[in-house]
């Protein structure tokens, strides 16, 4: 498979992390396409003896650090996008922090990755995520949830969702598009 087949199947995954750690999906975008220009640029950020994912996520984090602080703005102020409240939270959690947990619990890397994507020790990994929980708790303890309602008479109760579905339906606007 060509290198450029392996970086096409894991663009969607980068490409929600972007949106996350940006705050926006158009700053995501944007950060995006600078990393694929700095691979263009410099194909040793994808060492060949590293997973594509592992190779692709560390050069993100590289041009992710090198970008002004106006790219992650929006995550800091609560995004610009229909979901922006429900990640207020997160908003609030410190930058790196905020990458650590994301990329653990959203995409899936352990903490050795975690740890060799942002450059820091495992012990600051598993420090940093815990401070974006606890961000994420005092953050959620002053917000009211939302109860979902009960299902209307004579409906068979909880239909099944297809969350890649609706996060894309919200990524393009949702109901206000």
């Amino acid at each position: 498979m060509s290198i450029a087949c392996r970086l096409a199947l894991q663009m969607p995954n980068l490409r929600r992390y972007a949106h996350a750690v940006s705050g926006s999906p158009s700053r995501g975008d944007a950060l995006v396409a600078l990393t694929l220009e700095a691979i263009m640029a410099d194909h040793g950020l994808l060492p060949a003896g590293q997973p594509m994912r592992l190779a692709l996520f560390k050069a993100f984090q590289r041009v992710l650090a090198a970008a002004p602080a106006s790219a992650t703005a929006g995550a800091a102020a609560g995004g610009d996008g229909p979901a922006a409240p429900a990640g207020a939270g997160l908003a609030l959690t410190a930058p790196l922090a905020r990458q650590a947990l994301l990329l653990s619990a959203m995409e899936g890397f352990g903490e050795p990755e975690v740890s060799h994507l942002i450059d820091r020790r495992r012990l600051d990994v598993r420090a940093l995520i815990d401070e974006a929980l606890a961000e994420i708790a005092r953050h959620s303890a002053r917000v009211a949830p939302i109860r979902p309602s009960p299902p209307a008479a004579g409906s068979p109760g909880r239909h099944p969702v297809d969350t890649d579905a609706l996060q894309s339906w919200l990524n393009e606007g949702g109901a206000s598009a």
